[in-house]
């Protein structure tokens, strides 16, 4: 029900607009110097429970994912883990709604046969970069992608419908 009355195109701009307040805090601001967060239930599930409706809304939940796994500096291999079990999980929680909500059609199959053969070569490369970068540099290019990722979310609650 939420589906029908949420503007995706605001929903984009908020989360754009604390994606870039966050990444830029974190590579600039008083936050750069700051010791680890410690992991916390109560956040956990409520930056989980954001970033589930903004997937099922608006297709922008790494973000809000990021904002609350970034600082706990994780191992990165477990941060990684931790990302692609949740992808994975909510990926596949939406796809019932998505179908009685009309939104899965043979396009989007189509275009996910097409991009299959991609998985292995993205999880190659990903384990290849991941395993040759030190946890600094991992952190640093994360914060810049959550900041070109806030840029793009911001792009997109402007220009598109």
């Amino acid at each position: 029900m939420i589906f029908r009355f949420v503007r995706q195109d605001v929903l984009r701009l908020m989360i754009g607009a604390v994606a870039i307040a966050f990444a830029l805090n974190n590579l600039f601001g008083w936050a750069k110097n700051r010791p680890p967060a410690t992991a916390s239930w109560p956040r956990g599930i409520a930056w989980s429970a954001v970033s589930g409706l903004t997937s099922f809304l608006a297709h922008a939940c790494s973000a809000p994912l990021m904002a609350y796994l970034l600082p706990l500096r994780l191992d990165k291999r477990t941060y990684v883990g931790t990302t692609v079990w949740f992808f994975f999980a909510s990926n596949y929680a939406k796809i019932i709604p998505y179908a009685l909500l009309g939104q899965l059609d043979t396009t989007n199959f189509a275009t996910s046969l097409i991009l299959l053969p991609l998985v292995p070569v993205g999880v190659k490369l990903g384990v290849l970069i991941q395993g040759r970068l030190e946890e600094r540099m991992f952190y640093q290019i994360s914060y810049w992608a959550l900041l070109i990722i806030g840029i793009k979310l911001v792009y997109d609650g402007v220009m598109l419908p």
